[in-house]
């Protein structure tokens, strides 16, 4: 939902912008990452030691962007937190995939 809401706001801004905007003169980096967001939102609840909040914003920014390993370590420490090895291990494992001699 987070990355639609992106999207549309993008999109909002070259459809009404006064000035002559492309698509190419819009950086994704001109944009708050919704992924970056949704991982802040996570680390707060794990602070707070809100596992299920925190695993829900981890798993929600892993949809934004797969290909972001730094996630996939957060929630592993949320699940490792939450007394589930297997899937701890397997969001580990995805980081060190994603992230080879880490």
């Amino acid at each position: 939902r987070f990355h639609c809401v992106w999207m549309l706001t993008k999109r909002f801004l070259l459809v009404h912008s006064d000035s002559a905007v492309t698509v190419d003169d819009l950086e994704d980096t001109d944009f708050p990452s919704p992924r970056e967001d949704l991982r802040e939102l996570g680390r707060a609840a794990m602070a707070k030691s809100d596992l299920a909040a925190a695993l829900n914003y981890f798993t929600n920014a892993i949809g934004c962007q797969s290909s972001h390993a730094d996630v996939f370590l957060d929630r592993a420490a949320c699940y490792e937190a939450m007394n589930e090895p297997s899937k701890a291990l397997e969001d580990a494992t995805e980081y060190t995939r994603l992230n080879p001699g880490k």
